[in-house]
């Protein structure tokens, strides 16, 4: 609501907050308001103003991007090796691997599992028709399928075990000891699995409901004994939400203004640490503190993000060395809204470093899975890409 100016020696009387750019109505206070809400001239031109610089913005945005760009593009440590590992007819929305199988899920309905090995080409190994799916996740060989209004489960070879009902699109999945969180638009439905049991699979333990819109990602917290201690939640509200063992709300974090696509762990010399990639452009990172989750860092990408992952990838300090200079680097991969992947060092995490920004995609990354050596991406044009490191020093 805009704040009202008193006309000075008359305490009845009220200004138009807009008299700076020339509107001289004056009136009483309530008077002024309705000015101000319908009919004041300059409404238009400050919402043209504000909209013209949205767009200038956008368009330095686009330029530090371009500059971005060519820089690692003119950099051999910046170089990354892609191999192509097939195409769906609909925007890819998730990526699994296991082994040196990969699971990819599009908005075409078709779940792909292609096979691939160093040294060799992809070969696509099945394919299965069911549906738009949102979510893949792998445990223990085993391929939860997050659907509209269900969790398909299957065995690594595509065949179905059971499907588990749901409340509307599964985007979020995650496979804690034996329990199945499967989160969807508000609700978070918790499942005890025993899928060795061919007559009761699942047995559902709790219906949740913290967040307004979709569920993204979730992260486990475990106890000394490896047991649930607690976990957390994260949706298109921008919030993170905090759960205990027994599923019992105990603290909230405001986390982004855009919604919150992913959530990671991360651990740096012995300490324990969330990451968090948003549409509002930022990737933030928290530690655990009294009060539940402390900012510790705040890092601007200047696009939406829309998948996050902890990765590992290893490389050559030099092209020219044999395979016993290959060194290990672990860090963060980003992809974002503009069809661009960034690598991120994680040493430091108080100044969070990009060494590493490509143009993957044509459109959107909305699919990031660990590959070793390197990552997969995945994204809305309906390509899959394998990404590995030249250089080491990439990272």
């Amino acid at each position: 609501m805009q704040t009202l100016i008193p006309l000075y020696g008359n305490p009845d009387a009220w200004i138009c907050p807009h008299t700076a750019y020339g509107c001289s109505f004056t009136g009483t206070e309530a008077a002024v308001r309705a000015h101000v809400e319908k009919d004041c001239p300059f409404n238009n031109v400050l919402k043209r103003y504000i909209g013209e610089q949205a767009l200038e913005l956008q368009e330095l945005r686009k330029q530090f991007q371009e500059i971005q760009l060519s820089l690692s593009a003119g950099m051999n440590i910046n170089k990354m090796e892609c191999i192509g590992l097939g195409t769906h007819s609909g925007a890819v929305v998730t990526l699994a691997t296991y082994q040196n199988l990969i699971f990819s899920g599009a908005m075409d309905g078709m779940l792909r599992l292609t096979e691939f090995s160093q040294g060799g080409s992809p070969q696509i190994k099945g394919e299965l028709k069911i549906g738009s799916t949102f979510q893949l996740l792998i445990a223990d060989g085993v391929v939860f399928c997050g659907l509209d209004s269900q969790v398909l489960v299957l065995d690594s070879n595509l065949t179905t075990r059971c499907t588990i009902p749901c409340n509307g699109p599964v985007k979020a999945l995650r496979v804690i000891n034996n329990f199945l969180f499967a989160g969807s638009e508000g609700e978070i439905r918790v499942f005890y699995l025993n899928l060795g049991n061919p007559g009761q699979q699942f047995v559902e333990k709790g219906r949740i409901r913290g967040h307004e819109g979709e569920i993204r990602d979730f992260v486990a917290l475990l106890d000394a004994r490896g047991q649930l201690s607690s976990f957390l939640s994260c949706g298109d509200d921008g919030f993170i939400k905090l759960w205990d063992g027994s599923f019992r709300p105990f603290g909230v974090v405001p986390a982004h203004r855009g919604s919150v696509r992913a959530m990671v762990p991360l651990e740096v010399n012995g300490k324990s640490f969330i990451v968090t990639g948003s549409e509002d452009t930022y990737i933030k990172i928290w530690e655990p503190d009294f009060s539940g989750w402390k900012l510790i860092a705040r890092v601007p990408c200047l696009v939406g993000i829309t998948a996050l992952r902890a990765v590992t990838i290893q490389g050559r300090r030099n092209v020219s060395e044999d395979d016993s200079a290959i060194v290990t680097f672990r860090g963060l991969i980003s992809g974002h809204n503009d069809g661009t992947i960034r690598v991120w060092s994680a040493e430091n995490l108080l100044s969070l470093t990009s060494l590493c920004f490509f143009r993957a995609h044509n459109e959107a990354v909305r699919a990031l899975a660990v590959f070793p050596p390197g990552f997969i991406s995945g994204s809305y044009d309906g390509s899959i890409k394998l990404w590995t490191s030249q250089y080491y020093r990439i990272c």
